[in-house]
């Protein structure tokens, strides 16, 4: 998922970018969009010290992982592991906070 911030947008449009509309939310899409849950490189990951569901991408398909003791088991109840040299980039799937 991606985001702009809503001060960035009010400056974009202070500016008038172009006449065209179609041509604005392009450039904002492709230019000014930032992740707002960027994948992490497998040391990145690795220094969060993070357990639980994650996504991780083996370069030809993405699927879920339960990372656990430094192993990215297939489920949580499953002892079968994705090979952790495959694993080219991972995505903490994090659990949402309450708010009271």
């Amino acid at each position: 998922m991606k985001y702009i911030s809503d001060e960035e947008l009010m400056d974009i449009y202070k500016t008038e970018l172009g006449i065209d509309p179609m041509v604005n939310i392009l450039y904002l899409i492709e230019y000014r969009c930032k992740d707002l849950n960027p994948w992490l490189t497998m040391g990145e990951f690795y220094k969060l010290n993070f357990e639980g569901l994650c996504w991780i991408d083996l370069g030809y398909e993405i699927n879920f992982a339960w990372h656990q003791d430094n192993s990215f088991r297939q489920s949580l109840m499953d002892f079968r592991c994705w090979n952790k040299d495959a694993i080219i980039k991972a995505l903490p799937i994090h659990k949402p906070s309450r708010e009271a």
